[in-house]
């Protein structure tokens, strides 16, 4: 079963890892325990390996009416929901079903005086800090793919200073030392992702050594434990090791959770890089207003970075983490984010393709594998889903050879069709 990893997900935002028991009130225990038990239930009925992506696409929906009512359910069910369409390859509907039930953003600080401030791409700041670094973590909201893009930028700049490791959170514990692929759906669980796959793939070509850490359990046992593995896996066999670590969410935080456990097992202070608080959302409306008046004011066309007066990175929460990123809105080419295209190209697909079965799905995978009996348990490069005759929508091929293939609501194959570049 699959549904404990979003569990894990929404569970660890519940209480700060270094929160007192006395802290918390009765009211937020009682919330807790009802939304842990909603989640369990709804994760259950949703993410189970008998239903197809396009079920759970239909089905997640439908949800949302079932619970109209329910606040803590919808929230749950967006959850689940958005990262679906994630592993769709359909981000402006995983952005549409996240802020379902969210409100209006209230902000915690004051709006940031740009006058102090000078912006510089976020890809060339980092790598020219990274020199000079052991350790540098990325985070990642997990329904947001275009976390994933910057931390493909980084590859081949970190790999040119020295970096030979990769560390991933969302690579199951249970694969080999290091992982060399290929890349499966019990390979991990937000790996089902088509750029996720694609930055792993990269990676591996670029001589990476992919290590999983992960093993799960409650927040204060899995970060400890995490960190004892990176340390057992890499820092003991490897002392002069340079390691980037891509991580969910609050895993950055170096005031409590892998990030301090980390430093206090090799005594190496991090790099910690936060994408997730500075991320566009469905709408305006639901941005933090500093991330509305960094775009507005630098006008960036790709993530970028803030330097202060003493050439200090800006970090929304300075005791948390290192820097903040600031990634701007997406344009979109039919369909695609345009941060997706990685050097490859578009191709326009025909509705024709589903051979009258709407929904189906259309998958680009590697040709290497086009001979398997499990084709469809590889994880495929890019994926899209065409609703109906009028959809125009397009996948993105690279310059090897490939095979895109067409599968309805049951996985079963409609179509197939090798492209050569």
């Amino acid at each position: 079963m699959n549904w404990h990893h979003i569990l894990i997900a929404v569970a660890v935002t519940l209480i700060p890892l270094n929160s007192q028991a006395s802290e918390v009130t009765s009211n937020e225990q009682e919330y807790q325990k009802e939304f842990l038990r909603k989640a369990t239930e709804i994760g259950k009925e949703l993410d189970n390996k008998e239903s197809t992506l396009l079920q759970k696409l239909v089905k997640s929906e439908a949800l949302f009416d079932v619970y109209d009512e329910d606040p803590v359910a919808t929230d749950i069910i967006a959850q689940y929901s958005s990262t679906y369409f994630s592993f769709a390859g359909e981000h402006r509907r995983a952005l549409a079903i996240a802020d379902i039930g969210q409100s209006i953003k209230k902000d915690d600080k004051p709006a940031l005086d740009l006058s102090v401030f000078n912006a510089t791409p976020a890809v060339e700041a980092i790598l020219d800090v990274a020199r000079t670094q052991t350790v540098v973590m990325v985070n990642e909201a997990h329904h947001i793919a275009q976390h994933r893009a910057l931390t493909y930028d980084l590859l081949e700049g970190l790999w040119d200073s020295g970096f030979r490791y990769f560390a991933l959170e969302a690579l199951s514990s249970s694969e080999a030392l290091p992982f060399d692929g290929p890349l499966k759906r019990n390979s991990g669980y937000y790996t089902q992702e088509p750029l996720f796959a694609y930055m792993i793939s990269h990676a591996l070509e670029l001589g990476y050594k992919l290590i999983p850490y992960d093993s799960g359990g409650d927040t204060q046992t899995r970060e400890k434990e995490a960190a004892a593995n990176l340390k057992r896996d890499i820092f003991d066999k490897d002392p002069s090791a340079k390691i980037l670590i891509h991580v969910g969410y609050s895993h950055i935080d170096e005031s409590g959770w892998l990030a301090k456990n980390l430093k206090d097992a090799i005594g190496v202070d991090p790099l910690t890089i936060d994408q997730v608080k500075f991320s566009e959302k469905s709408k305006p409306v639901f941005e933090h207003q500093n991330y509305e008046k960094v775009l507005a004011h630098f006008q960036n066309k790709e993530p970028i970075v803030l330097f202060d007066n003493q050439n200090e990175f800006y970090s929304s929460e300075p005791n948390k983490w290192d820097v903040s990123v600031f990634s701007p809105r997406t344009n979109y080419f039919s369909n695609k984010p345009n941060w997706m295209l990685k050097e490859r190209e578009a191709i326009k697909l025909e509705p024709s393709l589903c051979e009258g079965s709407y929904p189906c799905l259309v998958e680009v995978f590697s040709h290497e594998y086009a001979q398997e009996e499990d084709l469809l348990e590889f994880i495929p490069y890019d994926k899209t889903v065409i609703n109906s005759e009028l959809d125009k929508k397009v996948i993105l091929v690279g310059s090897e050879k490939t095979l895109i293939v067409v599968t309805d609501e049951n996985r079963t194959i409609l179509s197939q069709r090798v492209v050569e570049q």
